[in-house]
């Protein structure tokens, strides 16, 4: 087991350390079983996949791991990986069987090659990723009218409806940076266990 961590400083200062706990899994097939045995048939978990052969090397990109709007060592506590022949397949299968989690979507990249297959989960209660989803869903959607709508347009001096604008991407893809940094540019720290239930 590697722990991954981010030091992130608080309002006051003070440096609070997030770390995530990084897993070694056997197999896609125990990690379908982590995945079951820890969230049931709760959708609080994140799968991706990654083109790299070591867990050493994954291990090194997750403090650069981003999930929907939050570091992946903010929003979860715990990453089990397994290397994989086929993770496009054994991600198809995964997401079949339990479901995106906290996904919107399929992810539109695929490995293409042999890698691994990594599971994001929150031991301590509800992921910050889940409790953010759960806001924005229960949050009130404001009702907007044509003139309405409009009206703002013009107010805002932008182009009518007919004119071409730029689309927006919902956030919901992991970004894996080239250079891990935190969002207070601290370095993290790596340790590596196997699991013995996995």
């Amino acid at each position: 087991q590697w722990q991954v961590g981010h030091e992130l400083g608080t309002m006051e200062g003070d440096a609070g350390e997030i770390t995530l706990q990084y897993v070694a899994v056997s197999s896609v097939e125990k990690l379908g079983e982590v995945l079951k045995r820890q969230c049931g048939t709760s959708k609080d978990f994140w799968l991706g996949t990654v083109v790299s052969s070591e867990h050493q090397e994954l291990a090194s990109k997750l403090p650069g791991l981003h999930v929907g709007p939050f570091w992946a060592a903010e929003a979860f506590t715990h990453c089990y990986a397994s290397q994989s022949a086929d993770p496009d397949a054994d991600f198809a299968a995964l997401t079949n069987r339990y479901g995106l989690g906290q996904r919107s979507k399929k992810p539109g990249r695929k490995c293409g090659a042999p890698g691994m297959i990594y599971l994001l989960l929150n031991q301590s209660g509800f992921s910050k990723l889940y409790k953010y989803n759960m806001e924005l869903a229960a949050a009130p959607k404001a009702k907007v009218t044509k003139a309405s709508k409009g009206d703002a347009r013009k107010a805002l001096g932008k182009r009518s409806k007919g004119s071409r604008a730029s689309k927006t991407q919902p956030i919901d893809a992991e970004l894996i940076l080239d250079e891990a940094t935190s969002p207070q540019q601290k370095k993290s720290r790596t340790a590596v266990v196997n699991d013995p239930l996995a």
